[in-house]
């Protein structure tokens, strides 16, 4: 009969500056150096009184996105799409080169894209028809 062999695990050893971890709620993330651990704390059946939660939300939450996208058609039909996707787009995709950092750059991509598929996915767009400031700042509220 062979011998099992035992694997030691190599301890290793981390500063202070290699560890950072924080807590939402029940989650929990660890960072060791180049390593992520993610890990929960949810008591029993915890879990399933967080899923019936946002299950009872579903509903209200449909509703209010379907609001929001109905407001940023009719914001389309009223203006002109080109005006808002350049507004859009500057707002989220131009930076400065030079003091350009993705971890800290607040601009998001995803909204120039989303608007770009709502103005083409729009019958009936307003051309032409040109943007005032109160409409600007009426598209960032949603």
């Amino acid at each position: 009969m062979k011998k099992k062999r035992k694997w030691k695990k190599k301890k290793i050893k981390l500063s202070k500056k290699d560890y950072e971890g924080f807590t939402y709620g029940p989650f929990k993330v660890e960072r060791f150096g180049r390593y992520l651990k993610y890990s929960t704390d949810w008591k029993p059946g915890e879990h399933k009184k967080y899923i019936e939660h946002v299950k009872s939300k579903r509903p209200e939450l449909k509703k209010d996105i379907d609001a929001k996208i109905q407001e940023l058609l009719k914001i389309i039909e009223e203006n002109d799409p080109f005006e808002l996707l350049s507004t859009v787009s500057y707002k989220n995709c131009f930076v400065d080169p030079e003091e350009y950092r993705e971890s800290t750059h607040e601009g998001r991509e995803c909204y120039v894209e989303y608007a770009l598929s709502m103005i083409l996915g729009h019958d009936n767009p307003g051309f032409g028809k040109h943007v005032s400031k109160p409409k600007f700042r009426g598209i960032w509220a949603i």
